[in-house]
């Protein structure tokens, strides 16, 4: 948006510029003379060797031409463009130099016009933790760049993901991440440099009429009064424009410098606005400040700086829209992402020449955050194709934003190119889905070759807690050994993130990350067995009561409801592979944390969770029953049955098909246990229902199109016509019985010896007893031949079925064998007779 400048090294004194009086022998740019000195010992230092780089204090743009480092008198040479140098908000920085970190100029920000001039400038570097980097002038210069970047603060303080939309009104406090980012850069404790900058503050605030308007809203922000703050900084921005009217025949470098200052103050006004969660404001705002520079580009359409800030404005108000797009209600979200793609679609447009690349690219990446918003908060094919379109943003951008030119930027392009590839993943089946999320991995680790735990240890944790996302969603679709070694690698990135997000210092986050790693090591658990699968679960709780201990029901109820019924999850896992009393309890405490969640997770606020919790309550409660005997089971049952049928109010066959089968093949193993343990008129009512239910979710569940999971529905329709027909008498039983059959030899049709041999074996053995049954009812040469049937049936189940391997199947089906063969005989010796 704004000039580049050529650099070929930098430094500063004071913040104060000092001419040479070689002034103006060069019109194309001007010239610095560097000195970099350690300003700890006495006499000064010069430092050799240090990298010296020049960005904008807002952030919008960094000077990447810098290629020398300071020779033995800690002296380099810079070339600065004249455009560049009218800007007047210049920031220094410095890298190579271990331990030592800028002292003055305060946050290393330059003042004054550097136009025109040939200059000697001076850097002092300190220690990181020296008491003198916690002054007022480095308070004051950290809180006036916040004021000025709170946009790129928030993109790297929070990754962007399908979460967005739940921000509002728990998005994470931008002012408190950024002193803390400033306290671990100069090497104090966080709640030092807290305390230092609210005293400054509040001096500010008690001596009122000594500070300037500046200082005065820059205190207001400091405490966190982010309305005061942006009405001052709005005040600011209304009386330079006043001033602009008032003094418009003056030169146009100044109209430059005071449209350049009424956009900041715009800006900062809005980013205080959107601290306040006041987005509209900030948007309204930066809309006003676009006008204006519109306004003044058309007056003076040939001038190259106006053009610049009215560009740069332009995007401000884009960007604003996008950000209130991402909290605003689904009706107005969707507008106002829409309308920030059309405006930076025409930027794109607008940036057409060679030497504006950068702002190509860096249009490129906002364009790519709108997608990616937009694509979280779309389905099927609509989000498939927003997230397409902000992969190939961020692939377009880093043609431009090199690693080797860009470092940082380039991370975290990166970084959002895993996100858009993982969003895209998720929404992805097959082949497809598959290669989307090993793009998503590879981005990722591409991004961790520059943030380095060593450098930039938040960005380096935020990368790995993304990169487990990602490796999570490939295990969950992976099988056998490919799956136990992704999940491993998620756990593995997530407890790395925690080595950086702690609790002491970032909670929250910390907090999510544990949830993640309790999810991680959850699957890692259903895919195990034995002991090993008991240990990994347990760890799950573990990672999950831990993240309670933060993400309360006070403090963030949606989060904590989340976690409970994830952790209602992990403990019915561990209550399956436990026996006895601790079954008994790991169950209850299941159901116990469902039900919380469900405090929370209500029909009315979030139906679909509320029906994912309901769904998985009837699941714990079912597991719990099957423990049970007696009274205790039917109850269980009965309840397990009315949490499915509460999630059918939601999960209904025209909007969720595939959840709406699902829920109600589990309502119909539900009330076929119900059935089981009832008599009479009861169980053959319970049992009818059950087939109801199989027979509903048989409409969705095709062989066509979930061959596996409408075998499996067949096979347990099967089940509940079998226990249907046992229960009857005469041609209705008859009748019954041939179904069961039928289904049973329908599912065979899937649950081949080759593909599926467990499968198989089970519907061979369960065939087996219908036939059994069958013959139970019949006489004569038909009783003879269903039970020749039967009899095949089970032998066919024990070519699968070993001693050695599935004793408890080899012994049932044994058992079913040898009173097969029994009755047979029976027959044949009735026969004789």
């Amino acid at each position: 948006m704004l000039p580049r400048i050529r650099i070929t090294a930098l430094a500063v004194f004071s913040g104060l510029i000092v001419p040479c009086a070689a002034a103006q022998q060069n019109p194309a740019h001007n010239e610095l003379t560097v000195v970099v000195v350690n300003a700890h010992v006495d006499p000064s230092q010069p430092v050799q060797g240090a990298r010296v780089s020049l960005s904008f204090v807002t952030g919008a743009e960094k000077v990447v031409d810098a290629r020398d480092a300071t020779n033995r008198a800690g002296q380099a040479l810079l070339l600065v463009s004249q455009e560049a140098a009218q800007r007047g908000d210049l920031r220094i920085e410095i890298g190579g130099v271990r331990d030592l970190v800028i002292y003055e100029p305060a946050d290393g920000q330059l003042t004054g016009n550097l136009n025109g001039l040939s200059l000697t400038v001076q850097v002092k570097l300190l220690p990181k933790g020296d008491s003198a980097l916690m002054g007022p002038p480095q308070i004051y210069a950290m809180l006036h760049r916040l004021s000025l970047r709170n946009k790129q603060l928030q993109q790297q303080n929070r990754a962007l993901t399908g979460e967005l939309a739940s921000a509002q009104g728990q998005g994470p406090d931008d002012l408190t991440a950024a002193i803390s980012e400033w306290a671990e850069a100069n090497g104090f404790v966080i709640k030092d440099a807290d305390t230092k900058v609210q005293e400054w503050a509040e001096e500010i605030q008690q001596g009122k009429q000594q500070a300037t308007e500046d200082q005065k809203a820059l205190a207001e922000l400091a405490l966190k009064h982010y309305g005061v703050a942006a009405k001052l900084f709005g005040q600011a921005a209304d009386d330079i424009g006043e001033s602009m009217d008032e003094e418009e025949k003056r030169f146009l470098e100044e109209r430059r410098t005071k449209l350049r200052d009424l956009v900041d103050k715009s800006l900062q006004s809005a980013n205080a606005y959107q601290l306040d969660l006041k987005y509209h404001q900030a948007t309204q705002i930066l809309e006003q400040a676009r006008d204006r520079a519109a306004a003044e580009h058309s007056r003076y359409p040939e001038d190259a700086a106006l053009r610049s800030v009215w560009l740069m404005a332009f995007e401000d108000a884009a960007n604003a829209r996008m950000e209130e797009g991402e909290v605003a209600p689904a009706g107005d979200s969707a507008l106002l992402l829409s309308h920030s793609v059309e405006d930076l679609r025409t930027l794109l447009t607008e940036y057409a020449n060679p030497d504006e690349r950068d702002d190509w690219a860096a249009t490129q990446i906002n364009l790519g955050n709108a997608f990616l918003n937009q694509g979280v908060r779309s389905s099927g094919a609509q989000a498939t194709d927003l997230l397409a379109q902000a992969v190939s943003a961020y692939r377009a951008a880093l043609t431009v934003e090199t690693k080797a030119d860009l470092p940082q930027d380039w991370a975290l392009t990166q970084e959002n190119l895993g996100i858009a590839l993982k969003e895209q993943g998720v929404r992805s089946s097959g082949t497809q889905g598959s290669e989307l999320l090993a793009q998503s991995v590879e981005a990722y680790r591409a991004a961790l070759e520059v943030r380095t735990k060593s450098d930039s240890p938040q960005d380096w944790a935020t990368t790995q807690n993304s990169l487990g996302i990602t490796l999570v969603e490939q295990g969950m679709r992976a099988g056998g050994a490919q799956a136990t070694e992704l999940l491993a690698q998620a756990v593995v990135a997530y407890r790395a993130a925690l080595e950086v997000r702690t609790k002491a210092d970032l909670p929250r986050d910390w907090a999510t990350t544990q949830s993640r790693l309790g999810l991680a090591l959850m699957e890692q658990g259903d895919r195990s067995s034995g002991v090993q699968a008991t240990e990994l679960l347990a760890a799950a709780v573990e990672a999950y009561q831990a993240a309670l201990t933060v993400q309360t029901k006070a403090d963030l109820p949606q989060d904590w409801a989340v976690t409970q019924n994830n952790l209602g999850i992990a403990l019915k896992e561990q209550g399956k592979r436990s026996s006895g009393a601790q079954a008994a309890d790991l169950l209850a405490q299941a159901v116990e944390a469902y039900r919380a969640a469900l405090t929370v997770r209500t029909k009315a606020d979030l139906p679909q969770d509320w029906a994912r919790t309901q769904n998985n309550l009837g699941t714990a409660l079912q597991v719990q029953a099957g423990l049970s005997s007696g009274a205790q089971a039917a109850d269980l049952l009965a309840q397990a049955v009315q949490a499915y049928r509460a999630t059918l109010e939601v999960r209904t066959k025209a909007d969720l098909p595939q959840d709406w089968a699902r829920t109600q093949t589990s309502l119909a193993n539900a009330l076929v246990g119900q059935g089981e343990r009832s008599s009479g008129a009861q169980a053959t009512d319970l049992l009818a229902q059950a087939v109801e239910a199989y027979r509903a979710a048989l409409t969705v569940r095709t062989k066509a199109d979930l061959p596996q999971d409408w075998a499996l529905t067949q096979n347990n329709l099967g089940i509940a016509l079998k226990e249907q027909g046992k229960r009857s008498s005469g041609a209705q039983a008859a009748d019954l019985l041939a179904q069961a059959v039928e289904a049973y030899r329908a599912a065979l049709t899937v649950r081949t010896k080759a593909d599926l041999p467990q499968d198989w074996a089970s519907t061979q053995n369960n065939l087996g007893t219908a036939l059994q049954v069958q013959a139970g009812l019949s006489s004569g040469a038909e009783a003879a031949d269903l039970l020749a049937r039967a009899i095949a049936a089970y032998r066919a189940a024990l070519e699968v079925y070993t001693e050695a391997d599935t004793p408890r199947d080899w012994t049932r089906t044994q058992n079913n064998l040898t009173r097969a063969l029994a009755d047979l005989e029976k027959l044949k010796e009735a026969a004789k007779h």
